[in-house]
């Protein structure tokens, strides 16, 4: 019987596959890698004994065909759930992270969306404090939402995988 594996984490070009029954399988983990290096030409064919692990990562990556591969020569069965439609939120991302990359590379790395919502917000708020405009709630939701983008944004930089989902 094959080993059951599965997807610990993926993003463009770059998948682990986690196979827990082999962990610690030495033998079998050297015969993956070699048989994976061999099979496909892929910038990183790399497993890791102590957890388990094999990473792929490689522009040209056919998660697809590595499946096939494995099952067919009994190194792993690994189910691939069937491709849906993306959520919102990621089909909204991507044209917002291309616009921020985008004016980042444009400001020399001085300011990205984030830094630039930031900055913008901000000033609502501070053009509002100056007005005296302190009965209605715009210079505070500013100054919020400012600093709400601004901390989202280090979280963000600290981990990318939160950006790029799995």
């Amino acid at each position: 019987m094959l080993p059951e594996a599965r997807i610990g984490h993926r993003l463009p070009h770059r998948v682990r596959v986690r196979i827990d029954s082999r962990r610690g399988d030495e033998r079998y983990f050297e015969r993956l890698e070699k048989d994976l290096s061999d099979r496909f030409n892929y910038e990183t064919v790399q497993t890791c004994v102590t957890i388990g692990s094999l990473l792929l990562a490689d522009p040209a990556l056919d998660v697809e065909a590595v499946s096939d591969f494995a099952r067919q020569n009994d190194l792993f069965d690994l189910r691939l759930a069937p491709a849906g439609a993306a959520p919102v939120a990621v089909s909204v991302a991507g044209p917002i992270g291309s616009v921020s990359r985008t004016l980042n590379r444009i400001t020399g790395g001085a300011i990205d969306l984030p830094g630039l919502v930031f900055l913008s917000l901000l000033s609502f708020g501070i053009v509002d404090l100056i007005r005296g405009n302190f009965r209605t709630p715009p210079w505070y939701t500013a100054l919020w939402y400012s600093f709400g983008v601004f901390s989202k944004s280090i979280i963000d930089r600290k981990n990318p995988e939160a950006i790029n989902g799995p």
